[in-house]
């Protein structure tokens, strides 16, 4: 009788924090059973028990194979991540509403609201989530932190200029950020920015892929801290 293998016990999906770019990720293997004999299991992509894995998200898929050929499959998703559902600052000039979601509320979702007297600067979505994956939703960019669009106030505005020059130093490395804007036109609208990082570093940092994850991490978040106390930019862009 021609009768498929038997998964027994299949791991569910798995999150991994690894907040210096990788990290060594271990799994429960799944248990095959079948009528005949099980001959052979293998691991579609080469990943086992124990490996060291990148930022990123990965399909972990068993196959076992039967004296008769048959098959039966158990897959899985491990997600290595900065951080899960990172929390989110709240809109300047806004407040946001979160609630939990999902198996044991490990997902969020976030409405977002403009004070009274100020309206968002960019059209914004009804929600922003986060799932599965462990970053927020919608994003053009999962690799970019999420900042909320700005509030802002519809009123005449003349000629505005302004430098604004700060240092940020984290294990060695300067970051020296300098931001420019200009707006002109009686009405209020979104000034556009230009700003440059400065930075000095080991260079030793940049040898391995890890340390090349771990710098643009670091220098997301350390941009993204100064813009909330700044707030240079209404939400992230890359570049």
């Amino acid at each position: 009788v021609q009768v498929t293998p038997r998964v027994e016990h299949c791991p569910g999906d798995l999150w991994v924090i690894a907040k210096n770019g990788s990290a060594i990720v271990s799994w429960d293997e799944p248990l095959f059973s079948d009528n005949v004999n099980v001959v052979r299991v293998e691991e579609k992509n080469g990943h086992r028990p124990g490996q060291m894995l990148l930022w990123g998200d990965y399909t972990i898929a068993y196959v076992a194979y039967d004296e008769a050929g048959n098959t039966a499959t158990c897959s899985f998703k491990v997600y290595v991540l900065a951080e899960f559902c990172p929390e989110l600052a709240d809109p300047v000039g806004g407040t946001q509403m979160c609630k939990d979601w999902g198996a044991g509320g490990q997902f969020k979702v976030c409405e977002i609201a403009c004070n009274p007297g100020l309206k968002f600067s960019q059209p914004v979505p009804k929600f922003y989530t986060c799932g599965a994956e462990g970053f927020w939703r919608p994003t053009l960019n999962p690799a970019l932190p999420m900042v909320y669009p700005a509030c802002s106030g519809n009123q005449h505005v003349g000629h505005i200029g302004a430098v604004l020059t700060g240092k940020l130093k984290y294990e060695g490395a300067f970051i020296k950020v300098s931001t420019i804007w200009e707006n002109q036109g009686k009405m209020y609208k979104p000034a556009q920015r230009v700003f440059k990082v400065n930075m000095m570093f080991p260079t030793s940092v940049l040898c391995n892929d890890a340390g090349q994850g771990v710098l643009r991490q670091k220098v997301r978040n350390a941009v993204n801290s100064l813009n909330r106390d700044w707030n240079f930019c209404s939400y992230s862009v890359e570049g």
